[in-house]
Formats: C-alpha cells, structure tokens, sequence
C-alpha cells in the first residue's frame, strides 16, 4: 500500500480491507469494457506500478503476474458490447464495478473508484486522478489483470 492509501486508510477507524476498482475499454466503441477490483495485502508495495498508460506491454504482464500472485482477492467483470449501447458506458462502467466488487472473495470495508459514484449500499471514495495516486485502483484495471 503507497503512503496515499495508508492515509486514507488511517482515516476510517474501522477499515481495515481496502479495495480499488479500474476499467478499461471505456472510450472505446469497438469492443467490451472490462472492469477489475482487487485487494492487495497492507504490506505490498511496488513502485514500478504506475497508469498502465505510462508502463510497456512487458511491464504491464510482468506486473499482473505479480499483482495476481499477491492479490488476497481480485476479479473481472466484461461488459459486453451490447450491454455497454444498452447502458451507456458510464452507466456500464459503474454495473461492471460493483459486479466485480461483488465478485471478489474477501469483502472490502472501503473502495476505492478512480473518480466513480457507486451505488449507496457500496462504503468507497471516489478520488480524481485515482488511476495515478491509488496502487490499488491502478492495479484494479484489466491493463494489470
């Protein structure tokens, strides 16, 4: 966890499981979205995980394997093409999160979104900019899984 999270996680007294949730495939008109959430172990930091934008196609591999293979819980969730035009993305992005959400093993206290509202009955935070400043959220995008 980065010094970010540790933050937050200081500020809610009764958190102690923390989720972060990414998509992608949001912008694109020709394929699914997929969206990832996953939890990682308090003590796990790595600072080669950055926005996968920033990161090559062999870094990106070699991360997932690693992020997989420590991972307490992770999950993907496809929203399929159709399902995306019957939706909207926005609207598909936020099904395709708390699907992924409720797919994981363990059950988060908090979530982190990268600047997404869940549904109320879901405890996040949603950050601006949450792709670059949550390892968490960063790794919860189908680019890592």
């Amino acid at each position: 966890m980065n010094s970010f999270e540790q933050k937050i996680l200081a500020s809610y007294s009764s958190t102690t499981i923390m989720a972060g949730k990414d998509e992608a495939g949001r912008g694109c008109l020709a394929g699914p979205l997929v969206v990832g959430a996953v939890i990682l172990p308090k003590d796990y930091f790595n600072p080669a995980i950055k926005d996968s934008k920033k990161l090559t196609v062999k870094q990106r591999t070699m991360l997932a394997t690693e992020i997989m293979n420590v991972a307490i819980s992770y999950a993907i969730e496809t929203m399929s093409v159709t399902m995306v035009e019957t939706l909207n993305p926005k609207q598909a992005s936020i099904v395709g999160m708390q699907n992924a959400i409720d797919k994981l093993t363990v059950k988060p206290d908090l979530i982190l979104t990268d600047a997404e509202k869940l549904a109320p009955s879901y405890h996040y935070q949603a950050i601006i900019d949450g792709d670059n400043l949550s390892q968490s959220t960063i790794c919860g995008s189908l680019k890592f899984l």
